[in-house]
């Protein structure tokens, strides 16, 4: 059967999963995979300390916190062994710790800034002002950061880039009132607040819209008001705060990116902090901290998610209408199960009402999930139940298939629960499509093979295991295409295309570059030999080449030399000096009988013939990226160069970094020197090393320390 036969709705990526209603699922990869979320242990390990507060994990797993001295405690991802370090003051009195890939941020003594330190070193890097009282910070995901800022009583969000430059600030409404907390859930793009002093939870999407008022938190617990907010940065919150039946104790409560609970942890101290990621969940208490590592799949406890489509319409062409089935690409191993129900019907008022509870935006998805089921509750059908196994690859997808060809109404919804039995691998899910209309291979059998007349559907169900196949069949020669285009293709196939389309390249290079030249293979090979070949090579090579590479071509670039009249504009500088070569013989002035050559006719003709095809590229970069691009770099680029042309490439490392500084209330304040590293980004006579304390203003000028060296 062709394709072009059936109509797909897709569910693949992130965003058509969030078109549905999708509940208790965390992301898998960057792919669009959704598993069932992992839940946390109920027993912790304890890592006593004198105070424990303000952790953060960081993107290893390291788990960072500050005692009641101002001293950073490091714990291993894998919890062995804890390091101590004495920090910066402002390190040091911070009430928020954010660990990124290389750097630390952390809030000013000041409350006036945030300031970013090398996360190894914890030497400064950067100290970006905020207008206005900082009151809290979280990641944006982005290698950033979202700042909580107070001024005059209004509340603002404030994002800092990777290179601390304030690119975005966003108001808060009004029924944002006295925030104190922030977390960042990339899964929904959502800023998650805390207000009210603690007793309410609202969600601001960071394209300013609001995604969710300010609920009352009680409803986790009566009279409970949250003292501290953290996220995994994808899809879950923890909230903690004091127990107000039980003095001394702590309540900690996960949950997910729509506020839905889903853990709770009693503690039998008071939390002063809390933080989490996909493995583990962390309390700090005045003893230490309670790590909570996430459930093993072959120790843990039952998990499922589930999933309701938005209404499906399946239009009436005449003799072609109905539903034919479901397709469900999933990973699922012994003990795991996937459970298929549909409710369909042709009531336009009924598909209005349903419309608006899943539209309803005041209330989260698990909400609307149970107000839909119930709408629908006399429509929904009997469970398709498939069951995981072991055999096979537990990496390789499989298809399930649900038929659905009994189904005539035009109006469909479908419900998935993925559910993984307690000690049973997560299962994943990676796509659901919907096929319609019905049209299917009976068709083409004769009227003799149709068992439906009889009121058996053999006939049918047989034919539908058919089709699946070929449907399959079809699906992978439809996707040939993807192993050729930059974008999808598996990365051991860039290698061969490149080679196939005879673009400049070599095998060395990352992937990134890779499917960047072949990007722009087409522009390349078209202008190959000319000055907009070599820009868009290096454009390609280099995103950020306008500031990295500078390129010479003295004979188009610089003109010769001129004399101007009344009539006649002279050159302009920059210009070439053209002249004879230094081995050149110059009767009475260098000449060595025995030893002179005669110079040659084509240099003593042109003095500009050793400018001539001579083009000069100026790199600039660090050692180590040196040592990473210097291999293929030359290569690549004579690739694209005429014949006659002749190469210089010079390297040059990058300007030092500039001096960090506060300012803090009685002037500006040095911070110590910024991280520098031998081989890689010292430069004579303009790096300095580290003194022993941290720089000063006196009224004689900088106090740089005994040990400083320019």
């Amino acid at each position: 059967m062709s394709r072009a036969d059936v109509q797909p709705y897709v569910f693949r990526k992130r965003e058509q999963w969030a078109a549905g209603l999708l509940t208790r699922a965390a992301p898998v990869g960057d792919d669009g995979r959704v598993a069932p979320l992992q839940p946390y242990a109920h027993i912790a390990k304890i890592y006593q300390s004198s105070g424990a507060r303000a952790p953060a994990f960081d993107r290893a797993g390291e788990l960072l916190w500050l005692d009641d001295a101002g001293t950073l405690l490091r714990l291993a991802a894998d919890g062995e062994g804890t390091r101590r370090s004495r920090v910066a003051r402002d390190i040091a009195g911070s009430p928020r710790l954010i660990a990124g890939r290389a750097s630390l941020a952390v809030i000013a003594r000041s409350r006036r800034a945030v300031v970013r330190y090398e996360l190894d070193s914890l030497q400064p890097i950067q100290s970006t002002p905020i207008e206005g009282e900082v009151l809290d910070i979280t990641g944006d995901g982005r290698s950033g950061l979202w700042v909580l800022a107070r001024q005059d009583k209004a509340y603002r969000l404030v994002r800092v880039d990777c290179a601390d430059h304030i690119a975005q600030t966003i108001e808060l409404p009004p029924e944002f009132r006295e925030p104190s907390s922030l977390a960042y859930l990339a899964s929904t793009s959502a800023i998650a607040l805390l207000t009210d002093g603690g007793k309410a939870l609202g969600f601001l999407r960071t394209d300013k819209t609001v995604e969710r008022l300010p609920q009352e938190l009680n409803v986790l617990a009566p009279c409970f008001a949250a003292d501290y907010l953290a996220s995994d940065g994808s899809n879950r919150l923890a909230v903690a705060g004091k127990d107000h039946w039980r003095e001394g104790y702590g309540l900690l409560f996960v949950i997910d990116a729509h506020g839905q609970l889903l853990d709770r942890q009693e503690m039998n101290t008071t939390i002063t902090g809390v933080a989490l990621n996909a493995q583990e969940l962390a309390s700090a208490s005045a003893s230490g901290i309670a790590l909570f590592a996430a459930i093993p799949d072959d120790r843990g406890a039952e998990a499922s998610c589930v999933f309701i489509t938005p209404m499906l319409h399946s239009p009436d062409r005449g003799d072609e209408r109905g539903w034919l089935r479901a397709e469900i690409q999933a990973s699922m191993r012994q003990g795991a199960s996937l459970s298929v129900e549909y409710a369909a019907t042709s009531d336009p008022e009924l598909v209005a009402k349903a419309e608006r509870l899943v539209t309803d935006a005041s209330a989260p998805p698990d909400i609307r999930q149970s107000r839909l089921a119930a709408l629908l509750e006399n429509l929904w059908s009997t469970p398709a139940l498939m069951h995981g196994t072991d055999a096979g690859d537990p990496e390789v997808q499989t298809t399930y298939a649900a038929p659905l060809f009994t189904v005539t109404e035009p109006y469909l919804w479908l419900r998935l629960t993925l559910t993984a039995a307690a000690g049973a691998q997560m299962p994943v899910m990676s796509e659901l499509r919907v096929l319609y209309p019905n049209r299917s291979l009976m068709r083409e059998l004769p009227s003799i093979y149709d068992s439906r007349a009889s009121g058996s559907d053999f006939t049918r169900r047989l034919v539908g295991v058919l089709e699946t196949t070929t449907q399959g069949l079809d699906r992978t020669i439809a996707s040939i295409g993807s192993f050729i285009h930059p974008d999808t293709a598996p990365e051991k196939w860039l290698d061969v295309i490149a080679r196939w389309l005879g673009v400049p390249w070599d095998d060395s290079l990352d992937e990134t570059r890779k499917r960047a030249l072949i990007h722009e293979s087409p522009a390349i090979l078209a202008s190959r030999g000319t000055r907009a070949g070599l820009d868009r090579l290096l454009a390609a090579l280099f995103p950020d080449s306008q500031s990295r590479i500078r390129v010479v071509d003295y004979t188009v670039e610089r003109d010769v030399p001129r004399i101007g009249g009344v009539n006649c504009q002279g050159a302009r500088l920059p210009m070439l000096i053209g002249g004879l070569p230094p081995t050149a013989v110059i009767l009475g002035r260098r000449l060595v009988l025995g030893r002179a050559r005669l110079c040659r006719n084509d240099i003593c003709a042109d003095p500009l013939a050793l400018l001539t095809g001579r083009i000069d590229i100026v790199a600039t970069a660090t050692q180590v990226e040196r040592s990473r691009i210097e291999p293929w770099l030359e290569s690549l680029i004579r690739a694209v160069l005429p014949v006659t042309s002749r190469l210089l490439l010079q390297w040059r490392g990058p300007r030092p970094a500039a001096w960090p500084t506060v300012l803090a209330q009685d002037g500006p304040e040095l911070l110590a020197t910024p991280p520098t590293h031998l081989g890689a980004t010292t430069l004579l006579g303009h790096t300095r090393f580290p003194a022993t304390r941290p720089p000063t203003l006196t009224q004689d000028g900088p106090d740089l320390g005994p040990t400083s060296m320019s």
